[in-house]
């Protein structure tokens, strides 16, 4: 399942927590979709760093896994090598946060993919 979110970035640091967490769901990725130039992502469950990364490292690892990178999106995939259980489950998750850095201000989609069943989201 996919959903999609429209967000406001400010310069500097934005902290998305308005992600919903079905505790049936798993995430299998996040994708923020926005002109402005963003430098770095950070994901943060229940007060840990799960993930963090620059942008450069983020589209290197896409091309090591055979993807293409895609101009004014930023991708985080966790299930590259197409195993589902490599996704981030959400049963018993308190708090998720994905903090976006970008150089300037702008409008921006995020848009989460979910594995979930029918009844799900």
């Amino acid at each position: 399942k996919i959903k999609n979110f429209p967000v406001a970035l400010n310069e500097g640091i934005t902290e998305i927590d308005k992600i919903p967490r079905p505790a049936s769901a798993s995430i299998a990725a996040f994708h923020i979709i926005t002109a402005a130039v963003v430098t770095k992502v950070e994901l943060e469950i229940d007060s840990l760093k799960a993930f963090e990364s620059g942008k450069t490292l983020l589209e290197k690892i896409q091309v090591d896994h055979g993807r293409s990178p895609q101009a004014g999106r930023v991708t985080l995939d966790f299930v590259l090598e197409g195993d589902m259980l490599q996704a981030i489950p959400l049963a018993g998750l308190q708090d998720l946060r994905l903090r976006v850095y970008t150089e300037g201000a702008g409008a921006a989609t995020v848009v989460v993919e979910y594995f979930d069943g029918l009844a799900g989201i």
